[in-house]
């Protein structure tokens, strides 16, 4: 269920022509964020995830990238 629906959020924000990254797990997210050149917009994540939990990944990006909006999702 819960790969479902972040199959559902990454096709509606595809259809919206938002470019994403897509990441196995938290520490995945944090090394495509430091070899993506530019800004990154909004940071998308799950709470509970291997390797590294998503507060940990938000407080992680949001130091490297001011401005980055977070959204949690479960």
């Amino acid at each position: 269920m819960a790969d479902d629906n972040a199959f559902f959020a990454r096709d509606i924000l595809r259809l919206q022509n938002f470019h994403m990254l897509e990441a196995r797990d938290g520490q995945d997210a944090v090394d495509l964020c430091e070899r993506r050149p530019g800004p990154i917009d909004l940071l998308l994540t799950d709470v509970v995830m291997p390797r590294m939990g998503g507060r940990l990944l938000a407080d992680h990006l949001c130091q490297n990238f001011p401005g980055l909006r977070v959204l949690f999702m479960s």
